[in-house]
């Protein structure tokens, strides 16, 4: 599933600009998501769990943005590496979510 990415545009096009449309993302898009978590295979020994979920749009994330509709969750242990792991499970994540149009 990952073999046939763009990365190095994916690198291109990414920007983390903490903003959000408010839109659901569409379901095949959400599917081929689920099923990148699932077949991702990391060289790392980890314990990062990632999850997708429905958020509830009243609801602030860091007491300050409205709540896009879909979200992504990496949850892990609280030590430097699993953190540093947990951000590069993430970083993967994203540039896929963005190679799909997500950006």
């Amino acid at each position: 599933m990952m073999r046939n990415i763009d990365w190095e545009n994916a690198i291109n096009i990414r920007r983390s600009t903490r903003s959000f449309d408010m839109i659901p993302v569409e379901e095949s898009i959400m599917v081929s998501l689920q099923k990148c978590i699932e077949e991702l295979e990391i060289p790392i020994k980890h314990n990062v769990e990632i999850r997708l979920f429905k958020a509830n749009p009243d609801k602030k994330l860091y007491t300050v943005f409205a709540s896009p509709p879909d979200n992504m969750a990496l949850i892990t242990n609280t030590d430097t590496c699993s953190i540093s792991i947990a951000g590069f499970v993430g970083e993967i994540l994203i540039l896929y979510a963005t190679n799909l149009g997500l950006a």
